[in-house]
C-alpha cells in the first residue's frame, strides 16, 4: 500500500501532466478551435479556472519553503541527474580506497557488506577504474586486486542494455571478464559481475547480478553517517542520496504512468 506521501507525490505528478496537456489543446492555433463541440469548449473554461487556483496553490507551496531551500539539491541544479557518467564516477569515488573523500577503505566495505561480498577484499591495496576496454566491450567500473578478486560494474541510468550485433552487452563484458580474472590470476569464486540502473533490470547475462540504485544509496547513507568525519564530504554525499531518491522515484512514477497508458 504506497504511502500518503508517495499517493500525494503520484497524485501532483498526473496533476501536473494533465495541466500540460491542457496547455498543448489550448495553444492550438484559433482556426483548429472551431472544430472543438461547445461542451468541450465549456469543460475548458472551468478546467481553466481550476488549473489557475492549482498552479496558485503550488506556488504558495513553493514560497513558503524558500525559507529553508528544503527542496535545493546540488546535482539537480548541475542537471547531473541523468548523467551516466557522473554517476559512475561517483561510485568510483565512493569505492576508491585513495578517493578525495579522505575515508580510505569505508565506502567499500559498505559495498562489499550490501551485496555479501567478502569483506577481506578491502584488505589489499585493490584498484578503481573507469571504462576499462576488453577485447569485446567496455565496462563501467572496474575494482580489481591480483590474484585476489575482481568486480565490473556496468551502469544504466535511463538506457537500456545495448544491443552489440546479435548480441546484448552483458554477453561480451561476461566473456571480457572472464579474460581478465584469468590473466589477473583470480579464482573463478571470486569473479563479480554487476548491473546497476534504477529498478534493478534484469541483465541478459544471468552471470551479472541485478542491482538497483537504491541500493547505491542506502551505502552513501551509511558511508554519511557511519564513516564521514569531514562536513564537506558528508554534505556532498547527503545531497547526492537526496539527489538520487527523487530520480529514482520519478524514472518509476514515469514508468507506472506509461504501464497504466498501455492498459487503457
Amino acid at each position: 500500500m504506497p504511502s500518503k506521501e508517495t499517493k500525494a507525490r503520484l497524485s501532483r505528478t498526473a496533476l501536473e501532466r494533465l495541466i500540460k496537456g491542457y496547455n498543448r489543446v489550448v495553444q492550438e492555433p484559433d482556426r483548429n478551435r472551431g472544430m472543438v463541440p461547445k461542451n468541450l469548449r465549456d469543460g475548458l473554461k472551468v478546467f481553466r479556472r481550476w488549473a489557475a487556483e492549482y498552479k496558485k496553490g503550488i506556488e504558495k507551496r513553493r514560497m513558503a519553503q524558500s525559507s529553508d531551500a528544503n527542496r535545493f539539491n546540488l546535482l539537480e541544479v548541475m542537471q547531473m541527474t541523468q548523467d551516466e557518467n557522473c554517476h559512475s564516477n561517483i561510485l568510483a569515488w565512493l569505492l576508491d580506497h585513495r578517493g578525495t573523500h579522505a575515508q580510505g577503505y569505508h565506502g567499500f566495505l559498505l559495498f562489499l557488506d550490501e551485496f555479501g561480498l567478502k569483506k577481506t577484499y578491502a584488505d589489499t591495496d585493490y584498484w578503481v577504474r573507469r571504462e576499462v576496454s576488453g577485447d569485446k566491450s567496455r565496462i563501467d567500473i572496474e575494482v580489481a586486486a591480483r590474484k585476489r578478486f575482481i568486480i565490473h560494474i556496468e551502469n544504466k541510468i535511463t538506457a537500456e542494455e545495448t544491443v552489440i550485433g546479435s548480441e546484448k552487452q552483458t554477453k561480451r563484458e561476461w566473456e571480457d571478464l572472464l579474460r581478465r580474472g584469468r590473466s589477473l590470476g583470480v579464482p573463478r569464486a571470486h569473479i563479480h559481475a554487476f548491473f546497476l540502473s534504477p529498478d534493478a533490470d534484469e541483465p541478459d547475462d544471468k552471470h551479472f547480478k541485478a542491482i538497483s540504485w537504491n541500493q547505491i544509496t542506502t551505502v552513501l547513507e551509511r558511508f554519511s553517517r557511519q564513516q564521514c568525519v569531514d562536513r564537506n564530504v558528508r554534505l556532498f554525499a547527503e545531497h547526492y542520496v537526496e539527489g538520487l531518491r527523487r530520480f529514482v522515484t520519478t524514472s518509476n512514477e514515469e514508468e507506472e504512468s506509461d504501464n497504466d497508458t498501455d492498459m487503457v
